[in-house]
C-alpha cells in the first residue's frame, strides 16, 4: 500500500529536529513531535523506551543523517549512529507532526546487475524500444526482481516482461503471472462505492456512522462528522495505519503484518480514534480509512469484499485471474516477493483492511481493467473518476483515483501500489487512448516509471 504525505521540506525539518532531540537525550520532549493519532497508539513510556533503551544505549548518538528517497509512500533517511546505521522512514500528517515512523537496519542498495536481465521484448517497433528504454532504468538495478508491463494503445494490448519471477530460480514472468497490486486495489474499492451510490445503498455525504454497527460519538470534530466521501479521498483525518494496534494482534508477524488483523479489530480500534482536525479539509493518505470503507460496503451488500469485486468488476470484465485468495494451483504462477535490497520477502495477506490493498492480479487482467476504466462505459467507473477533492494545484482525487494534468492540459488518471515485496502502477490518458500497467515483484517503487511511460506515449 502507498501514501501521499507532506512535502520534503517538512520531512527534512522534522527529521533534523528529531535527530537533535535524540542526541540531547530529550526523549520526552521529542514525543511532542508525534501526532495525536500516533500518540494514541504509542504511549510515551514506549516511545522513550524505544529511543533511550533500544537506540541510544545500543547505537550511541547520531553523527549525521542523509536523505535517501521517497518509497512506498514514506520519506526515507539514513541515520548514521556511532556504532551502526539505520533507515528511518516517515509519514507526516498535514499538521506537520509525525504520523508514521519506522526504524530498520540500513542496507546499501547495489547499483547494477552483473548479468543482463532476461526479457521477451522483441525490440522491433517504436513502442518496443520506448518500453525498453524506460524499463531498463528500473530492471538494471541488481536489487530489483521482475517487471511486467502492459500497454493499451488505441484498443490494442501489448505486454512485456523483464527480470525474474524468483531471483533464486530465474524464470521470466508471463501474461499469467500473479502479482500483489497493493493500493491499486483502492480504485476497485472506489468503483464499488460508486456502485453502492448508484444502487442507493449509500451517499457520498452520509455520516459514516450511519453505516457502522456500533455507536461512535468520537468520530466527529467540534460537531462535524466524517463523511463517506472523505474515506475515499483521504481527507477523513483517520490514521494512515494503526501500527501499534496491528502489532498487538494474535500471531503478529512483521513480515506479513495484516494477516490476522480482522474487521472486528478495525471496528474496535475505531472506538479509540481521537480526531484533531475537521475532516474534508486536508489530504492525508489513509489505508485504515480505505479498509473501513471496504467493511462498510461488505455490510451494505452482505457480501465479502472479494465477492463484491468478482460480481461487479472482475466477473463482467472476464478478469479470471484477479482474486484475493490464492489456490494451490495459482501458487505456481505467483511471482515471489522481494524486498528493497533484492532479497526474498513475504506475501501479504490483508484481511480486515483488504479494501486498501489485498487484490492479486496479472498484467493481462489489469490491462482489461485499465481499458475499461479509460473507456468507462460502466456508470460506476464514470462516477468513481469524478473529482471530490483538490489536494494540490496540479492534482485532484476522485474516489481514490488520482487525477493529474499533463503539460498538454490532458487528464492523467492513475494510482500506484506497494506491499512488502511488490509494487504496481495503473494509469491512463483518456484523451489519447493510452493506458499503462506496471507490476513488479520488487518493493522498489515503480510509480515514476509508470508516469514516465504515460509521458513518453502521449507526447
Amino acid at each position: 500500500m502507498t501514501a501521499q504525505v507532506a512535502d520534503l521540506a517538512t520531512h527534512n525539518a522534522l527529521n533534523d529536529t528529531l535527530m537533535q532531540l535524540f542526541n540531547k537525550q530529550a526523549f520526552e520532549e521529542s514525543y511532542d513531535l508525534l501526532s495525536p493519532a500516533m500518540q494514541a497508539q504509542l504511549p510515551k513510556t514506549d516511545w522513550i523506551g524505544l529511543l533511550k533503551d533500544n537506540l541510544y544505549q545500543g547505537l550511541g548518538k547520531v553523527a549525521q543523517t542523509e536523505y535517501l528517497e521517497r518509497s512506498r509512500g514514506m520519506q526515507q533517511y539514513k541515520w548514521i549512529f556511532e556504532k551502526s546505521a539505520l533507515q528511518v522512514s516517515y509519514v507526516v500528517a498535514p499538521t506537520r507532526l509525525i504520523e508514521g515512523l519506522l526504524f530498520k537496519p540500513f542496507v546499501e542498495k547495489p547499483k547494477k546487475r552483473t548479468v543482463a536481465a532476461a526479457s521477451n521484448n522483441p525490440l522491433k517497433t517504436v513502442l518496443d524500444k520506448t518500453v525498453d528504454s524506460i524499463a531498463l532504468t528500473f530492471i538494471a538495478k541488481s536489487n530489483t526482481a521482475g517487471l511486467s508491463i502492459g500497454v493499451c494503445q488505441n484498443g490494442q494490448f501489448f505486454t512485456y516482461h523483464y527480470g525474474e519471477m524468483d531471483k533464486k530460480a530465474p524464470k521470466l514472468a508471463s501474461d499469467s503471472t500473479l502479482y500483489e497490486i497493493g493500493s491499486v486495489t483502492k480504485t476497485f474499492t472506489g468503483t464499488l462505492l460508486a456502485q453502492a451510490i448508484l444502487d442507493k445503498k449509500i451517499q457520498l455525504d452520509d455520516d459514516i456512522r450511519l453505516h457502522l454497527p456500533e455507536q461512535y460519538p468520537n468520530l466527529e470534530f467540534k460537531g462535524q462528522p466524517i463523511l463517506i466521501k472523505y474515506l475515499a479521498n483521504h481527507t477523513s483525518g483517520l490514521v494512515s495505519f494503526p501500527s501499534e494496534d496491528i502489532s498487538k494482534q494474535a500471531g503478529f508477524d512483521a513480515a506479513n503484518p495484516y494477516k490476522n488483523y480482522t474487521a472486528d479489530m478495525v471496528l474496535r480500534f475505531l472506538h479509540t480514534v481521537k480526531l484533531d482536525t475537521f475532516a474534508g479539509i486536508k489530504s492525508a493518505y489513509s489505508n485504515f480509512a480505505t479498509g473501513l470503507l471496504g467493511i462498510i460496503l461488505e455490510k451494505k451488500y452482505e457480501m465479502s469484499y472479494e465477492n463484491l469485486v468478482q460480481k461487479y468488476i472482475a466477473g463482467p470484465l472476464s478478469m479470471d485471474a484477479t482474486k484475493i485468495k490464492i489456490s494451490a494451483t495459482d501458487s505456481s504462477n505467483f511471482a515471489k516477493p522481494h524486498d528493497e535490497a533484492g532479497n526474498l520477502s513475504s506475501y501479504w495477506d490483508i484481511t480486515g483492511l483488504g479494501a486498501a490493498g489485498a487484490i492479486r492480479s496479472t498484467v493481462s487482467d489489469m490491462l482489461k481493467y485499465a481499458k475499461a476504466n479509460m473507456e468507462a462505459p460502466n456508470p460506476a467507473m464514470q462516477l468513481a473518476q469524478k473529482a471530490t477533492f483538490r489536494d494540490r494545484p496540479e492534482n485532484e482525487i476522485a474516489l481514490f483515483w488520482q487525477l493529474s494534468t499533463n503539460k498538454k492540459g490532458q487528464l492523467m488518471t492513475w494510482h500506484n501500489g506497494g506491499t512488502g515485496g511488490f509494487t504496481s502502477f495503473c494509469g491512463f490518458v483518456k484523451a489519447q487512448n493510452v493506458a499503462v500497467v506496471l507490476l513488479s515483484n520488487s518493493a522498489n517503487d515503480v510509480t515514476q516509471k509508470g508516469i514516465d511511460f504515460l509521458k513518453a506515449l502521449t507526447k
